[in-house]
């Protein structure tokens, strides 16, 4: 009787503590973790300049086939193979009808040309201009992943439409006319489009460069920028934040959960921010040109993929003479952006093209920002920041796995064709794999380990406290049997008084376990926000700087960073990467010692009374110790099976050729 009151006086009290902490907590809308405002961190920008090559090319294919061979090209929404009802125009469908239209799923634009009989087509049209697809409906339950979904929308709109209707994210959006310009330009210089004929070309293009190409690109950013500002500002006011009455109902035993919202809604904001429309087709002809230069030729430079002439100096052969003429004006249009796409004064010194295969594949997992600008970012929360940045590392991570697995099996299809290059791409391969394995653990970490060590020691705690109430009941009657005594006074003696505090421990410890909560989730966000504040400082002069000849640098005195013109030189990729791999070990270190505190304050609380008494409980392993070392293991066993596999395709495709060449041969 005494032993089960306890433990349900126990829990009603750790309960009644949880409820006020909730009313005091939340008051004013507040959250446990303190101002939304510093919940949803805000991702890193994605870049939007290989938009403009597909703009150009758009245009000048639209314009190219509107006067040349009068077929009216415009951009339509399409589904299925069937009737009228597959297809939609891009410019009179707003977001809402386009999602409704694609029944939740990804948005289907061809810019092309309608023709009933087009039957084997999407919607009945042929995409001679080329294909975008509008990734959709990634989160139904958070209206700030939909709008800013909506924003992308707006976004493509502008980049295919002369005249685009307001914009969610901003009522300007932006116009790319002086691109089209350029485009027409080009039609109108090197082609038969008597209509185009300008002669001011190079005129065009050295205004374009000096003038026009960082306005439009400036607007084209602070659409994007302002499109995640605006679900940065949904995501902060959204209910899910709010108090849970369901959760509530759960008592005490509950309290852990709410801290999963963190990475849930930081790690979906991640991903919403990348899922910019994507370049599904490039023109037709120029799909061509590629497709006939992948059949014939040995070695294809990506830059000239488009270049409608074979390895062997012999043109590519068209079927219409004009798509001769027109491939080889798509693909002026297509080296002027390589050349002119991307600015170099723009990128940060680690984000150039620095003709190394290891340090631009590093650049392209970790970029300039991750995790540095978590130390910039100083007023986001601590937890919200690592969730966005562990989500950005695996994303990156599975996307090297998927470049990893395609090399391997082009590897092998590659030995058809040279030896040397199936070799090449086999290594690839392994070198991807290996990458995304260090990715993949890292992200795993931040993404999902630490935000999850709270409510992972809360449950095991909760289920400690059931399992010492069983071991009370069946010590009980030995606690019982410790009061016969036969000499000295008082009832209990010195044999049964640790029962006593056996009791109290049972009644105090669902509180206590609840304080440990508090307080390791308060500390644990304490010590990363100052590790963010100092990290900066240290990574920065820990080994001193690039020895490469810079021009004048100069140290400031606030952060002792090297300084270059306006241009803050940071570390280089290697060091950022390996910096990155400390950083989650410190980071999962905290972790591990804040969050020991629900376990260690209710297991030695009873000190302060001056009783020193345990149960089987006090003495069980930690429930995340060794929780890195085995995730590692089993990420390089994982990663080793893709390696394997990659390796089989290779052997198998490469055998499956080589069989194929000596068959032909002996017939």
């Amino acid at each position: 009787f005494i032993t089960l009151n306890a433990a349900k006086w126990g829990s009603g009290f750790a309960t009644n503590g949880w409820l006020y902490f909730n009313q005091v907590a939340t008051s004013g809308g507040a959250t446990y973790l303190g101002n939304r405002d510093t919940l949803v961190a805000l991702p890193q920008s994605p870049n939007i300049t290989h938009y403009q090559a597909f703009i150009s090319l758009a245009s000048a294919c639209n314009i190219h086939y509107s006067y040349t061979r009068e077929q009216i090209v415009e951009a339509y929404i399409v589904r299925g193979t069937g009737g009228v009802a597959d297809r939609r125009l891009l410019a009179n469908t707003d977001f809402a009808a386009a999602l409704a239209f694609s029944e939740g799923r990804d948005i289907h634009i061809k810019i092309g040309h309608f023709d009933p009989t087009f039957t084997e087509e999407k919607g009945m049209v042929k995409a001679f201009c080329g294909e975008m697809i509008i990734e959709a409906g990634i989160s139904t339950e958070e209206p700030g992943f939909l709008a800013l979904q909506a924003g992308y929308y707006d976004f493509a709109r502008s980049m295919l439409l002369t005249r685009p209707a307001p914009g969610v994210c901003l009522a300007t959006l932006p116009n790319f006319l002086q691109t089209r310009v350029i485009a027409h330009a080009y039609v109108g210089t090197y082609t038969s489009t008597g209509e185009l004929r300008a002669g001011r070309l190079e005129e065009l293009i050295e205004e374009y460069l000096s003038i026009h190409r960082e306005r439009e690109r400036a607007e084209a950013s602070n659409y994007i920028n302002s499109c995640l500002l605006v679900t940065q500002g949904i995501l902060q006011g959204s209910p899910t934040w709010n108090i849970d009455p369901d959760g509530l109902n759960l008592g005490w035993a509950g309290a852990a959960i709410w801290y999963n919202k963190l990475a849930q809604m930081n790690g979906g904001f991640v991903s919403a921010s990348q899922a910019l429309p994507r370049i599904h087709k490039y023109p037709s002809v120029m799909e061509y040109v590629l497709e006939q230069k992948m059949q014939q030729d040995d070695n294809i430079n990506p830059s000239a993929r488009f270049e409608p002439q074979l390895e062997q100096g012999i043109a590519v052969q068209f079927a219409d003479a004009r798509d001769e003429q027109l491939a080889r004006v798509f693909n002026m249009i297509f080296q002027f952006w390589e050349e002119h796409g991307y600015a170099p004064e723009e990128l940060g010194s680690h984000t150039r093209n620095q003709n190394n295969s290891l340090i631009d594949a590093m650049n392209a997992i970790f970029g300039t920002q991750g995790l540095f600008d978590m130390c910039r970012n100083t007023d986001t929360h601590p937890v919200a920041q690592l969730a966005a940045v562990g989500k950005g590392l695996i994303e990156a991570a599975v996307r090297n796995l998927g470049f990893s697995l395609a090399s391997g099996v082009m590897g092998g299809a590659a030995y058809i064709l040279s030896e040397h290059i199936g070799a090449g791409l086999s290594a690839a391969s392994g070198f991807f794999s290996t990458i995304a394995g260090i990715g993949l653990v890292i992200g795993f970490i931040l993404y999902y380990i630490v935000p999850f060590m709270p409510f992972l020691y809360f449950f095991f705690a909760v289920g400690g406290w059931v399992k010492g109430l069983f071991e009370a009941m069946v010590g009980v009657p030995l606690w019982a049997l410790a009061h016969l005594r036969i000499d000295g006074e008082g009832l209990p003696g010195s044999s049964g008084t640790y029962g006593y505090f056996l009791i109290l421990e049972i009644f105090l410890r669902p509180f206590m376990i609840m304080m440990g909560l508090f307080a390791s989730i308060t500390i644990y966000s304490a010590m990363v926000k100052v590790l963010n504040d100092i990290f900066f400082l240290v990574v920065s002069n820990i080994t001193g700087h690039d020895p490469v000849d810079r021009g004048a640098c100069t140290i400031t005195g606030s952060t002792g960073l090297f300084e270059l013109g306006d241009e803050m030189y940071l570390r280089g990729a290697i060091d950022e990467f390996f910096f990155t791999i400390i950083y989650a070990v410190i980071v999962y270190m905290i972790g591990m010692s804040s969050f020991k505190l629900i376990d260690q304050i209710p297991n030695e609380i009873m000190r302060w009374i001056g009783a020193n008494v345990k149960t089987f409980n006090d003495e069980r392993a930690e429930p995340a110790k060794g929780l890195v070392q085995r995730i590692t293991v089993g990420g390089g066993a994982m990663v080793g099976r893709l390696q394997q596999a990659a390796s089989s395709g290779t052997s198998a495709v490469s055998s499956g050729a080589q069989g194929l060449i000596e068959g032909l041969r002996d017939r």
